[in-house]
């Protein structure tokens, strides 16, 4: 029995019947900081119950979504054993002709996921744009090279990337995207639309879009492993989301580091609506 009794928003059809397969992955083996992010993919799943599914602002019936919720991925093991089921399971969702969307879990998920599709549409195909308070580019970290800080150098190894609303690296992370002349914007400078837009013509038209919570400033979401003070707020991330929507066609997603706090039940909330958002837009019908 899984840790949640029912399906994302209440309003999941078949497997067969769907567009887009919601994958919950409770992946929490490298975390070094805050602990809980095994227990996001269920906090969300539940807090979605009680999401309307009428957009007040847009006048959009979420219900018309046409989403199933899978299984959750059996995360138990070492990196180097749970990193293949991931990609095992996305690459089926892609081969089926459906979107996945991840609900994680910690971000060292997003590798794996990025690898699949990848390899399902072709290199150089595929773009991935990242909303994050930290870069994540050390090589690797505690011994892995697995984990959630190590994860978009995985995601460059296979794919070019732009890295959105960054506040916080190491001295190593900070050499490393100088030489490379990596594409990274901090909050204020990705809320101009020209940089903005600027930074994603860079990436191929078909983007895998990887959402950290901690790219929202910790006022919001305190529910994560490292929060970070200075993200956005709520209409600026998802004036970001709607703004790629608009100029890149968003093909896989995942919403990743959610560790809920018991009794306070306002980020899952947030962060189940955000990702209502997020599928509004991988649907291909932005809800701002």
């Amino acid at each position: 029995m899984n840790s949640y009794d029912f399906d994302f928003g209440g309003i999941s059809c078949s497997y067969d019947a769907s567009s887009i397969a919601i994958l919950p992955v409770p992946y929490a083996g490298t975390v070094t900081y805050g602990q809980g992010t095994h227990e996001g993919p269920a906090a969300i799943l539940n807090a979605s119950q009680n999401v309307e599914t009428y957009d007040f602002t847009t006048g959009k019936n979420l219900e018309t979504l046409k989403l199933s919720t899978m299984q959750m991925i059996d995360c138990a093991g070492e990196p180097e054993e749970v990193m293949p089921r991931i990609e095992t399971a996305v690459a089926q969702i892609v081969s089926d002709g459906k979107q996945p969307f991840m609900l994680g879990g910690e971000h060292s998920i997003t590798g794996p996921a990025v690898r699949a599709v990848v390899k399902h549409f072709g290199e150089s195909q595929i773009g991935v744009v990242q909303l994050d308070a930290h870069a994540d580019l050390r090589q690797s970290y505690s011994g892995t090279i697995h984990s959630h800080a190590s994860v978009m150098s995985r995601v460059r190894e296979v794919a070019p990337a732009v890295q959105l609303g960054v506040r916080s690296c190491s001295i190593e992370e900070a050499k490393l995207i100088e030489k490379q002349k990596y594409i990274i914007l901090s909050p204020e400078d990705s809320l101009k639309t020209d940089k903005l837009e600027k930074a994603l013509e860079t990436l191929p038209e078909k983007i895998y879009l990887t959402v950290d919570i901690d790219s929202i400033d910790p006022s919001i979401i305190p529910s994560t492993g490292t929060p970070e003070p200075g993200g956005y707020n709520w209409y600026e991330i998802n004036k970001i989301i709607e703004t790629i929507g608009r100029f890149k066609k968003v093909i896989g997603a995942d919403l990743v580091e959610l560790a809920p706090i018991e009794g306070t039940h306002a980020p899952d909330f947030t962060a189940a609506k955000l990702a209502f958002n997020i599928l509004s837009i991988m649907s291909g019908e932005p809800t701002a």
